[in-house]
């Protein structure tokens, strides 16, 4: 496995447009890695939980048929609402 070159820890904010309530949220995270080679986002599910954010990460195909939800799979903002749906490739 090749190492990567030019990482580095920081506190950086994501735009998130929510498609529901047409509202954008600054998603703030703090002490994470910055790969700026990187054209999606990596989250560290520990952290988000950690501090308190809601992480449904199970794949529909996992979950039974009546155990599906509209929070299934998303990440949620207890506090300040977002509600983020998760896409798996």
């Amino acid at each position: 496995m090749n190492t990567l070159k030019n990482v580095h820890i920081a506190c950086v904010c994501v735009a998130y447009d929510c498609a529901t309530t047409m509202n954008t949220y600054l998603l703030t995270f703090d002490q994470c890695l910055f790969i700026p080679s990187l054209d999606v986002n990596l989250l560290c599910v520990d952290q988000l939980r950690e501090n308190d954010i809601r992480v449904n990460d199970i794949p529909l195909v996992r979950l039974g048929v009546n155990d599906g939800t509209n929070e299934s799979p998303s990440i949620i903002c207890m506090n300040t609402g977002p509600h983020i749906p998760l896409e798996f490739n």
